[in-house]
């Protein structure tokens, strides 16, 4: 039995994590418990398309695949929160509630609104306290996330399960035959990473590697499910990916080696779907697919990964892109007979603009370091954190780096000479121009907000967003350790 078959069987849990060399195998056994496998459970739908909603961060525990209790948090609930459904062309309140012992944000990830609105760092909601903000849905149809975003803390408390979906509809979404019925052909997958301590419970205790290079789990989980199964009709079924994890990427591929059709990326549709026969989601990113499941049973496949750091990201993707070897099963999708198809035919076209814009206004330039040298390692011996730079700069809450007009268009190049990074802004949408040294990848094309930066990137950014109440927009390094240690700028926009 080779490496990919023994992942596929069902003590592939105890395999990987006892391999992995985090956990013992005794350990990796309760960790995998008995809920491997379980029918795929979706978040709650919250519909906003015509009224206000509210979102109130809760605290409690969450069992992962049939190990001890974790302590949790989420949104409406006790681990994630529910997806937000909104409609373009509407202006929708949001109350936002803190119940949680911290502080807390609540950053809209990809959507265009203004900086009041956003959930950056400096919109912090105390424990017991709770914001207003309107959401003006602007944008075309696509997939969207929410998180908190407090400057310190954003990874654990993401870890913790403080994140949400977001989908936006349009008409021109709803004027193409896609599937779009929530749980039935219409999936949205938030995937995350955990380690689990001996009895099985999801544990964040980064050490002074994990900083560095960026906190990995033992096992990928979906929805906060272990493998789970997704019964869909044996028709075309949409796949909504959010990479919702602290620093990991996830190179996903089908098990048969049949293609994915990608249809969206970021910040929305394409203008036609392209066959791929992988997809390199890295943290912050979403992708809409579609599987035929007129095939047959496949399943959603995860490529191993060693870390972001010196074996998987240093240097660039290292192992990331590499062989099937240590693949593991995110998802088992299922014909379901029981129920008719409602979408059989691939669409020739789709509603997204891929017409390139001219970024005619300045040019930035941005270099991502993490700080390898040796102050930082006197600093993790002492027992401190590292300090992480943007143009040799730490984070400061009341610095902003510069100003831009709302409607410029840009040039900005940005650099990752040590490891890569995936590269968030906020308040702005862009194309990726050149990465590495090479041709955007499919999931690279289209409008995007977060890129995987290896090497050098230039990008053309738009800039859509107003700053407001004095509150400037941020963009930073979205393995969200790396941010937390001072790897995040500011900056502010005019009308």
């Amino acid at each position: 039995m080779n490496r990919r078959e023994l992942l596929m069987s069902g003590s592939s849990l105890l395999a990987w994590l006892a391999t992995s060399g985090l956990v013992s195998a005794a350990n990796a056994q309760t960790a995998a418990g008995q809920m491997d496998g379980e029918e795929l459970s979706l978040p709650p739908l919250l519909d906003a398309r015509s009224g206000p909603i509210r979102l109130e961060a809760t605290a409690g525990t969450t069992v992962f695949a049939g190990g001890a209790p974790s302590s949790t948090m989420g949104f409406n609930q006790t681990y994630l929160g529910p997806t937000v459904l909104l409609r373009r062309g509407t202006n929708i309140p949001v109350r936002i509630e803190n119940g949680v012992n911290g502080p807390i944000t609540l950053h809209w990830h990809g959507l265009t609104v203004p900086s009041s609105a956003d959930g950056g760092p400096g919109t912090e909601i105390a424990p017991g306290a709770g914001r207003d903000v309107e959401l003006p849905v602007s944008q075309p149809a696509a997939t969207h996330w929410y998180h908190t975003h407090v400057h310190g803390r954003t990874a654990p408390d993401v870890y913790a399960g403080l994140a949400g979906a977001v989908i936006i509809q349009d008409d021109d979404e709803a004027g193409i035959e896609l599937p779009r019925t929530y749980g039935v052909d219409d999936f949205v997958l938030i995937l995350q990473d955990k380690r689990f301590d001996s009895s099985g419970r999801a544990v964040y205790e980064p050490g002074m590697m994990d900083v560095m290079h960026g906190f990995r789990g033992d096992a990928i989980l979906v929805n906060g499910q272990l493998r789970p199964i997704a019964k869909a009709p044996r028709g075309l079924t949409r796949l909504r990916l959010i990479n919702a994890a602290t620093s990991s990427p996830f190179d996903l591929s089908l098990e048969s080696g049949r293609p994915f059709v990608l249809i969206g990326v970021d910040q929305g549709l394409l203008d036609a779907p392209v066959a791929v026969s992988r997809v390199l989601l890295a943290p912050g990113e979403r992708v809409e697919l579609l599987v035929d499941l007129r095939l047959g049973e496949d399943r959603l496949m995860a490529a191993s990964q060693s870390s972001m750091g010196m074996g998987g990201m240093m240097g660039g993707m290292g192992g990331m892109m590499g062989s099937d070897d240590g693949s593991a099963v995110l998802l088992t999708l299922v014909p379901d007979d029981s129920q008719e198809a409602a979408v059989t035919t691939m669409p020739e076209r789709l509603p997204g603009s891929m017409v390139a814009i001219a970024a005619t206004g300045a040019r930035r330039r941005f270099l991502l370091d993490e700080g390898m040298g040796p102050m930082n390692m006197v600093r993790g011996l002492l027992g401190g954190s590292p300090v992480m730079t943007i143009n040799g700069k730490p984070y400061e809450i009341d610095r902003v780096d510069f100003s831009i007009p709302v409607g410029a268009q840009e040039h900005w190049t940005v650099v990752a000479n040590q490891m890569a990074h995936p590269f968030h802004v906020h308040g702005a949408k862009f194309q990726v121009l050149r990465n590495g040294g090479r041709e955007p990848r499919p999931e690279e094309r289209g409008w995007k907000d977060t890129v995987l930066v290896n090497g050098e990137v230039e990008l053309a950014v738009s800039i859509d967003a107003e700053t407001s109440e004095g509150l400037p927009f941020v963009f930073h390094c979205h393995i969200l350790e790396h941010e937390d240690a001072g790897m995040m700028g500011q900056f502010t926009t005019q009308v």
